[in-house]
C-alpha cells in the first residue's frame, strides 16, 4: 500500500530571523509628561511558525504575536487583534519586517502603576533559515 509524507514542505517549518538594533523605552505619567528614558542596543530573535511569529531576546518585545500578513516582501504581526487600529488600544506590541531590506521596526505601549510605557525599536535582519543553533543565544 502507497503512502505519502505530508508533513515535510517548507510551509510546515518554522522561519527564523536574527535582528540587530536599537531600543527606547519612555515611561510617562498618566498626564504625559516623561518619568523616564532607556535606550540601548539589542539582539532580537523572530521565529515565524504556523501563523504566530515568537519573539524571544528582546525584553521589551517578548510575546507570541499574531501573524497579521506574511507575503515574500513583508511580515507583519501584533499582540492581539490585527484588525484593531492601535490608537485605540492601551496595551499593543507589533511589528513590520521587510524581508528584502532586513530592515524591523518594532513598537509597543503597556499601562504600568506609573503610566505608560512606549517601546519603539528599530533592528536590522538576517534570515537563518529553518532552523538554528543554540548557540545563537550566547
Amino acid at each position: 500500500m502507497p503512502f505519502a509524507l505530508l508533513g515535510c514542505g517548507k510551509s510546515n517549518l518554522p522561519e527564523y530571523w536574527g535582528c540587530e538594533g536599537k531600543t527606547q523605552q519612555v515611561v510617562k505619567s498618566s498626564a504625559g509628561g516623561v518619568l523616564e528614558t532607556y535606550s540601548g542596543d539589542t539582539k532580537l530573535l523572530l521565529e515565524r511558525y504556523r501563523g504566530t511569529v515568537t519573539q524571544y531576546v528582546s525584553k521589551p518585545f517578548t510575546g507570541v504575536y499574531q501573524e497579521c500578513q506574511n507575503t515574500d516582501k513583508v511580515l507583519s504581526f501584533r499582540l492581539g487583534n490585527c484588525n484593531e487600529p492601535t490608537i485605540s488600544q492601551d496595551q499593543f506590541s507589533e511589528g513590520i519586517l521587510d524581508k528584502d531590506s532586513g530592515k524591523l521596526l518594532m513598537s509597543g505601549r503597556r499601562m504600568i502603576s506609573q503610566g505608560i510605557v512606549n517601546d519603539e525599536g528599530s533592528f536590522q535582519c538576517q534570515f537563518l533559515g529553518n532552523q538554528i543553533s543554540a548557540a545563537i543565544f550566547e
